[in-house]
């Protein structure tokens, strides 16, 4: 048997014992996944949008005096002062070609305007710039609203054409207007641009 004597023995006792350290502790491991999806990249191949050979009677001066493209390949010469030429390159509505992986969605935009040039001091404007998917061809498309801006989202299919048209319009010029070959990339010209965006 242990005897303490005295209290002095006691709170040293007591000190030695609270000074002991007790320590534990746990170790777990987990695991995460790392994933990836890889999609072909989207490819686009653009054909020009033509107006073809326009004979004029006298310059235009409003927009009432416009030849009028559809997305559909057709056109119609409005005001009185334009017609089909004879010769010259096929009318063709514009025709963006997508390459990519079915079935993915894609937002279409695109400018509202453009600018036919003859290289010189003359301009004429593109307007009302309208888009197609491929189901919407017949109906004449959508009207753009500005790169960026999409107003046509479906789903790819491989292969697709996307269309384009717009108006030459008579009431927006620079300079006189006179004959010549005009297009958007003749000095002083602005293309039609076309944004697809791939989800």
């Amino acid at each position: 048997m242990v005897k303490f004597k005295g209290l002095k023995g006691a709170l040293l006792m007591a000190t030695a014992i609270v000074a002991i350290p007790v320590t534990a502790s746990i170790a777990s491991t987990t695991a995460l996944h790392g994933t990836a999806e890889f999609t072909n990249g989207l490819v686009l191949t653009p054909s020009d949008m033509s107006f073809g050979r326009i004979t004029y009677s006298a310059a235009p001066t409003s927009s009432a005096d416009n030849v009028l493209l559809k997305t559909d390949g057709s056109i119609t010469y409005n005001g009185g002062k334009f017609s089909a030429g004879v010769g010259g390159a096929a009318v063709a509505a514009g025709n963006v070609h997508l390459t990519g992986t079915s079935g993915l969605p894609v937002d279409l935009s695109c400018a509202t305007t453009a600018v036919l040039s003859d290289g010189f001091t003359s301009t004429v404007q593109i307007s009302n710039v309208k888009i197609a998917d491929p189901g919407s061809v017949a109906s004449g498309g959508v009207a753009c609203g500005g790169v960026g801006t999409p107003v046509i989202t479906y789903n790819l299919t491989t292969g697709d054409d996307i269309k384009i048209g717009g108006m030459i319009d008579g009431g927006v010029l620079t300079g006189t207007f006179a004959g010549g070959a005009y297009s958007t990339n003749n000095t002083g010209g602005t293309n039609i641009a076309v944004q697809v965006v791939y989800h």
